[in-house]
């Protein structure tokens, strides 16, 4: 029922288990379930990457963006493409 989607309250419910510990002594944890989070939680992380990149336009908050000299005197800066 839980990797249904079903909350676990609801699934202790339906199940009968009134403890938690014997509702998890039954929800066994296997690789393909390790396999499923790692994939989640790593698609979690390149999601956020991509709306920093997105919301700071490829600056990093905290650091100074690249610059080069427009008109050799160093009186006009140009940030750098990335």
């Amino acid at each position: 029922m839980i990797r249904a989607g079903i909350p676990e309250k609801v699934a202790m419910k339906i199940s009968g288990h009134k403890t938690r510990s014997v509702f998890d002594r039954y929800n066994i944890v296997n690789e393909t379930d390790l396999i499923a989070a790692s994939r989640r939680v790593s698609e979690m992380h390149r999601d956020r990457e991509e709306l920093i990149e997105k919301a700071h336009n490829g600056h990093i908050p905290g650091t100074i963006p690249l610059m080069k000299v427009v008109n050799g005197r160093g009186k006009g800066l140009q940030a750098l493409e990335r």
